[in-house]
Order: C-alpha cells, then structure tokens, then sequence
C-alpha cells in the first residue's frame, strides 16, 4: 500500500492537496449544478468530478492515524 512508503509528513501533505483539490472538484460541480439548473438541463454526475476518488484516496492515506480534514469527509458535502 502506498501509505506504507510515505513518512507521516508526506501523508500530511498529500491530506492538504486532497482537501485543496477536493474544493475545487467540488466548487466545480456546485457551478456545473447551477449552470444545468438555469440551462433546464440533466444534473453533471458527482462522479465525473472524481470527489469519490479524492476521498477513497484521502482514507487509505490517513487510515492510520492522521485526522482526515472535516471537507474531505463526505457527509458534510452538500453535493455529494
């Protein structure tokens, strides 16, 4: 597992782009909700913006002890 290879501030790095990108996938999709709304248009699938991924990822990053940041825990996602 790719965890075992990384020292604990690495893993705390990765957490941090994690949560950076993870805001950013997800403000996207907020927009792409918005944009479909005003357009009568189907709903952009969370999926497409790989917000599961982020989190599945952030997980097996710090399962081993390392607090994951409250936005990547996915029920407090409006969005997902």
């Amino acid at each position: 597992m790719l965890k075992s290879a990384l020292s604990t501030r690495e893993r705390s790095l990765l957490v941090q782009a994690l949560t950076a990108l993870l805001r950013e996938r997800s403000n996207a999709h907020q927009l792409a909700l918005e944009i479909a709304a005003n357009r009568g248009q189907p709903e952009p699938d969370i999926e497409d913006y790989g917000v599961l991924d982020i989190l599945r990822l952030s997980r097996e990053i710090s399962s081993d002890g390392l607090s994951t940041p409250s936005s990547l825990r996915g029920p407090s996602l409006a969005c997902a």
